[in-house]
This record gives C-alpha cells, sequence and structure tokens, in this order.
C-alpha cells in the first residue's frame, strides 16, 4: 500500500516492513480534520457515574465500536467481554435511558464506565467483516462514502419537543486517528485497508471493462463470427 498524506499516523512506519504497492493507493490528503472526539458532559457522569460515549470507526469493511472516555479512548476490543456486548437485547442493560438498572462496561484494565449510546437497536448489525453491506452503514455514514477506507463516526442525542430525540451527528473520512487518541493494532489497520484497496481496485475494473464486442474488434477477430479468418500459410 502507498500512502499520500499531508500528516503521519500511528500505522505509516509500516510501510518499511511491508513497502509500497503504488497500485493500491491510500490518499489521505483530503481526509477530514477532526479535532477530537467528544467525551461524556460532566454534568451527564454527574448523573450517571463514570461515562463512556459511543462512536463507530470503519476501517475498510470492518467496523471497531469506540467508546470514548475523558482520558482514553477504548475500542471493543478492549472490554471484558465484547460478545456479551453484542448479545441481542444486552443494549437495554447498557444504555442510558433505555431501561434501570444500568450495567457498566466492564473493561480489561478493570475500569468500568456507563455507555452513552445514540445508535440503539444498529449496533448488533454494525461489527465485524463486511460491515459497509449492512442497511445501517448507508444511513449513518452515507451512501457516498462506500469507498472511502477509514470513516468515523459519534452522534449526540438532541432534544426536538418533549419527547423526542434526534441524533446529530458527525462523520469524519479518513482522519488521523492518532490525532484523536485512537489507537488500534497497526497491523491489524494495514492489512485492512490493503484488502479494501484492492477490493475497491477490482470493482472499479470490472465496472470499465469493455463490452464483449468491443473486445472481439480490440483483439483483431471479426465481430461478425468472433474468430479471425484463417491466415493463409
Amino acid at each position: 500500500m502507498k500512502i499520500i498524506s499531508k500528516y503521519k499516523d500511528f500505522y505509516d512506519y509500516l510501510v518499511g516492513m511491508y513497502g509500497q504497492d503504488p497500485v493500491l493507493v491510500y490518499d489521505r490528503r483530503d481526509g477530514s480534520d477532526a479535532a477530537a472526539l467528544t467525551p461524556p458532559a460532566p454534568e451527564q457522569e454527574a448523573r450517571s457515574g463514570a461515562c463512556v460515549r459511543h462512536a463507530l470507526l470503519c476501517v475498510g469493511d470492518e467496523c471497531v465500536h469506540l467508546f470514548v472516555g475523558r482520558n482514553q479512548v477504548f475500542s471493543h476490543w478492549n472490554l471484558l467481554d465484547a460478545e456479551d456486548f453484542f448479545e441481542l437485547g444486552k443494549l437495554y442493560h447498557y444504555c442510558v435511558g433505555m431501561g434501570e438498572p444500568l450495567e457498566p462496561l466492564a473493561f480489561q484494565n478493570g475500569e468500568r464506565y456507563v455507555l452513552l449510546s445514540d445508535l440503539h437497536e444498529s449496533w448488533q448489525n454494525l461489527r465485524g467483516e463486511n460491515v459497509r453491506a449492512a442497511p445501517e452503514f448507508a444511513r449513518l455514514f452515507g451512501a457516498e462514502n462506500a469507498d472511502v477506507p477509514v470513516l468515523l463516526w459519534q452522534g449526540e442525542a438532541v432534544r426536538r419537543g418533549r419527547y423526542a430525540n434526534e441524533v446529530a451527528a458527525t462523520v469524519w473520512c479518513n482522519p488521523c486517528l492518532q490525532r484523536l487518541g485512537v489507537y488500534l493494532d497497526a497491523d491489524w489497520v494495514w492489512r485492512t485497508l490493503s484488502q479494501f484497496l484492492s477490493d475497491v481496485r477490482a470493482r472499479s475494473e470490472m465496472r470499465h471493462e469493455a463490452p464483449d464486442r468491443d473486445k472481439i474488434v480490440n483483439k483483431g477477430f471479426d465481430e461478425r463470427v468472433s474468430f479471425r479468418p484463417k491466415m493463409r500459410k
């Protein structure tokens, strides 16, 4: 993979290990300038205790759930039991405003946080591979961003009337992850991005593939009979 960028990110050093592939180009020059992810508000923590805000990171075709705290950004790989987090119905135990009593998320470092999430029922479908095929992807990230290698989503509920909330979301395209405090396994990021860029290139080549008729003519065949006339010896 070849990276074209105005900034350095935490996985860039792997170019020295894997080398540059000029065919697979990750162009970050027009990436979003994300200043920071939004941590929990002090008044929310005063009501609910130590909290983390939910965010989503798409790296290639895979989705990572992020939990933004005051001093650290966790991923779902840092959870003590990630499978329990994704289990259908568990969101009512974890989400503020979705039910009582709340069950804080337990992390491998021993810390526990109440989850502030605006994803609700969407998150069970947004995990693992091929996440861009999920209907929730277009709704959250935008269908126009289907081929953007790295996408970051964070929403915040905004009160609209007495009972209804509307989620005001921000989507960043190809942001600098280390600037946001997001650190994942660098080798995983590199390999996932390389595979995604390869898949995007393959789909693009298929879309622009010449019709059979043009192929016949370009190869010197007679389009009426699809083969060259016999050559004289």
